[in-house]
């Protein structure tokens, strides 16, 4: 059972990367990729940062996948008391990392629409 929390932690930290890809990708659309003629765009620096760090975000769910497979090797050693409380560990900071991109993508993706740090006409 315990092997298949850890598993899970690897696709939860998977489905928050494509959550956080989603979250994003309509300030990608709106103002890099087809942005208006004409206007004058200035991203907010959260924005420009997610924008940049977009394509390397990937390495984060394939580098927690890795985490997961050295964190199996590490807990297969313990009791089954002790294995509880790793995984539980484990399964917090997954969810807590997850939420914390989720979070910063998000935030990014709303800030343009909302003209902060945009050069108004």
């Amino acid at each position: 059972m315990w092997k298949i929390a850890i598993i899970a932690n690897a696709l939860v930290m998977f489905l928050f990367w494509i959550a956080s890809e989603l979250a994003i990708a309509f300030a990608y659309n709106h103002f890099v990729q087809y942005p208006e003629a004409g206007a004058a765009i200035v991203l907010p620096l959260v924005t420009e940062i997610a924008l940049s760090a977009r394509k390397f975000s990937v390495t984060l769910p394939i580098a927690w996948s890795l985490v997961s497979v050295f964190y199996y090797r590490f807990i297969r050693q313990k009791i089954t008391s002790d294995r509880n409380e790793y995984l539980l560990i484990f399964t917090a900071i997954t969810i807590f990392i997850g939420f914390s991109m989720l979070i910063f993508f998000g935030l990014a993706g709303i800030l343009p629409y909302l003209r902060i740090g945009m050069v108004i006409k």
